[in-house]
């Protein structure tokens, strides 16, 4: 009886040691970083060169400080000045990442997806397109925030998106024809709003309407569906 208890144990251990090791494992924050600078490399060829330069910029100021302004602490402020370097490092390395990640899928259709994934408070979005012509690849997203109704163009100029969004407005005004409909048309031709600046163009939108507005109009939104 013992040794079957023991021999219970011994498999349950070896079954949990198998079970954690069998997982994925997520990657290195090293490994992370590196994957973002590739990225950005990619897009940004000089990206080593702004990273260098900050750096260099950084410890320059603190050995600057500690052998005139502190005198006797060369040393420490070197080493602060490295460590704030780094910071500043992540920082550029987060904010030319992102414009990277976005300038290499903005030509694809469907990439204002990319953008509105990113808008959450305060905003509630369509999942799905709530329009769309399949022969020019156009779409238009729609989502409801205290600027009233938005609708967020994604496709070629012309007559066939000009269409959609005429529609969609109509369909729009007819359940909630008090509130203010936005129109945003994202690209990078003259007029439009790049992919990489769409999110925040969309969050600076003047507000219009109050919250309980709000909630009355996307119970509305969600009753046309997409």
């Amino acid at each position: 009886m013992a040794k079957t208890r023991s021999t219970s144990s011994s498999s349950q251990r070896r079954d949990k040691r198998s079970g954690s090791s069998g997982g994925e494992k997520k990657p290195r924050w090293y490994k992370q970083i590196w994957d973002v600078y590739k990225v950005t490399h990619e897009v940004f060829p000089l990206i080593w060169l702004w990273l260098a330069g900050a750096m260099v910029l950084f410890i320059a100021i603190g050995l600057g400080l500690g052998l005139f302004a502190w005198k006797g602490h060369a040393v420490y402020m070197t080493v602060l000045g490295l460590m704030v370097g780094l910071v500043a490092d992540m920082f550029l390395l987060m904010n030319r990442g992102e414009k990277a990640a976005y300038r290499r899928i903005e030509d694809q259709p469907g990439a204002a997806t990319a953008a509105i994934g990113q808008i959450r408070r305060g905003w509630s979005f369509e999942s799905e397109p709530v329009a769309a012509d399949q022969r020019t690849r156009s779409f238009i997203f729609r989502g409801v925030g205290r600027p009233g109704i938005v609708l967020v163009t994604d496709g070629p100029e012309g007559a066939r998106l000009n269409k959609l969004i005429t529609d969609e407005r109509r369909k729009v005004s007819r359940v909630a024809p008090e509130i203010p409909i936005t129109v945003l048309h994202c690209g990078k031709g003259e007029g439009q709003i790049k992919l990489e600046k769409l999110s925040r163009h969309i969050k600076h939108l003047p507000r219009k309407i109050s919250k309980a507005e709000l909630g009355v109009v996307e119970n509305r939104m969600k009753s046309l569906g997409a």
